[in-house]
Order: structure tokens, then sequence, then C-alpha cells
């Protein structure tokens, strides 16, 4: 078994057990772990907000796509420096409307695009 699908075993253990526990693996060196970490719903505020200022893209990445990210936090991806964190930031159902609005004038199509969709599918016109 390895550590990812020892991770989603352990999503039995009681819930507080648990969270404990991602917030201690959070801290691994494991980049694969972190991200793990990152996308879980049982991971608390706490670790998310320290995990959105991960120096791996993918773990931001997790963080930004994770429905229990704060929105505070999502403001914060939605300057990432990388357009995939952006990009995640963008379909979040979470991520504040002024935030899709900016993301749907960003320089990368696909962050651009995604944002006007998802602008859309709240029944709002993008404002550009």
């Amino acid at each position: 078994m390895n550590i990812i699908d020892f991770l989603g075993a352990m999503s039995f253990w009681p819930k507080k057990e648990y969270a404990k526990f991602l917030s201690e693996a959070s801290y691994f060196e494991d980049e694969g772990i972190r991200c793990e970490v990152a996308r879980n719903h049982l991971s608390s505020t706490e670790v998310l907000v320290r995990l959105a200022g991960d120096s791996s893209v993918n773990v931001r990445f997790n963080v930004a796509v994770n429905f229990n990210t704060p929105v505070e936090v999502l403001t914060t991806l939605s300057s990432d420096k990388v357009a995939m964190v952006r990009y995640a930031v963008a379909r979040n159902p979470n991520t504040l409307e002024e935030d899709i609005i900016k993301l749907a004038k960003d320089k990368a199509w696909s962050v651009r695009e995604t944002a006007k969709k998802t602008l859309a599918e709240r029944g709002k016109k993008e404002e550009v």
C-alpha cells in the first residue's frame, strides 16, 4: 500500500484523529502527500492557509480546488503566478464574484475563458 492509499484508508478513522494526522502530514517533505492533504475535505482551515503558500504549484492547485478553502485564501490564490492555480480558483464555487470578474481579464486564455464560463453559470455577465 502506498502513502496515498494509506491516507485514503485513514479517512475511516475518527474525524478528530484523522484531522490531526492531516495536519501533521501537511509538513511532510513528499509533495504527493501534501497534495493529498491540500485536496482533502477534512483538512483544517489552518492547514489549507499554510499549504496555499507552499512552494509547489501542485499543492497550491489542490488547495484551490478544495471546496473548503476559505474565501480569503481563494482571493490570494487568484493572483498566483501560475495560471493553473488561477484556473482552479476560477472553477471553485466559493470564489468571490469580484475575483472571478478579475480572472475574466486574466492574461492566460484558459483562466479568462474559465472565469467567463463560471460567471455565465452563475447567471452573471463578465465586466470586461
